[in-house]
């Protein structure tokens, strides 16, 4: 019996059920019992063994996905994404010297990393958090792509979402420890770029990969001295938020990407949302006193 047999009945098995007639469960019993007569017979010739293995994996593989040596497999082909990449301002003045509140300090940014990611969903994708910053990202082309407008949105949402958490930890946080009377010196910056990329999977991740990707990378690097603004490409132009206004042009330059055009659009936390009012718990006499906010972290 020939191995062609086992591609057949592969076939015959991923044919839809409507085609089946009127006793489709009964054809199917019947296609699964004779490959698996197909495989035992083929198998016992000794000389055909090999064959028979190779023609079976080939299949596992076309089913699978190819897969790399080190786990890898492809998620997808290249496609035009938006790339958001929101970095907290202060992070590092924030964990300074707090040794006995570090435990507090971590706690409170990733509150707020998760207050950005869930409001930037299902729009924009998590793919990766890095310390104070997170990258997201979000097709613009294929079967799941997202709208500009949709993106703009989601930009707006999560840089809401940032302030609307910040201020809810700080109004019922009693905790008098530094990190916690220090919340109000944290801010949210953010970078927008747009370009094509590659997703792939490795292991249990999706990650990305790209030019654009890098280029997003070092726009967080720029020029800007204010801990509060939305940094966006000239290829992410149709990305920003309504709220954003009218920005200023400027050129980033980069030893290894060389000269990226943007747009920098700088904000009031009421162009965000209306602030919530003060309504602090009070502290325990002798609580530290909380600092004007400083360096950009």
């Amino acid at each position: 019996m020939n191995v062609c047999v086992f591609p057949v009945a592969a076939v015959l098995l991923s044919l839809p059920v409507a085609h089946a007639g009127a006793k489709p469960p009964l054809l199917l019993a019947a296609v699964v019992l004779i490959a698996v007569l197909a495989g035992v017979v083929v198998y016992r010739r000794g000389p055909r063994r090999a064959r028979f293995v190779q023609v079976i994996r080939r299949w596992v593989r076309r089913v699978g996905g190819a897969q790399g040596p080190g786990g890898t497999l492809p998620a997808g082909p290249t496609r035009d994404t938006a790339l958001v990449m929101p970095d907290i301002s202060g992070y590092t003045r924030f964990l300074r010297h707090r040794q006995f509140a570090e435990v507090n300090a971590q706690h409170l940014i990733t509150e707020l990393l998760q207050a950005i990611i869930a409001a930037a969903a299902p729009t924009l994708t998590a793919a990766k958090v890095e310390g104070d910053a997170v990258l997201l990202y979000a097709p613009l082309e294929g079967r799941h792509a997202r709208s500009p407008e949709q993106v703009a949105d989601a930009v707006s949402a999560l840089i809401r979402a940032f302030y609307q958490r910040r201020d809810a930890l700080e109004h019922s946080n009693l905790c008098c420890c530094e990190s916690c009377c220090d919340l109000d010196g944290l801010d949210l910056k953010a970078v927008v770029h747009r370009g094509p990329v590659t997703a792939y999977r490795l292991a249990r991740f999706t990650e990305l990969s790209g030019m654009p990707v890098i280029v997003t990378h070092r726009l967080l690097k720029n020029s800007v001295r204010t801990p509060r603004y939305l940094l966006v490409s000239e290829p992410a132009k149709a990305l920003v938020p309504r709220f954003a206004g009218d920005g200023t042009a400027t050129v980033e330059h980069f030893e290894d990407v060389g000269a990226v055009g943007c747009t920098l659009y700088t904000f009031d936390r009421a162009d965000i949302a209306p602030a919530e009012p003060r309504r602090r718990a009070s502290r325990p006499r002798g609580a530290v006193a909380r600092r004007p906010p400083g360096e950009i972290g």
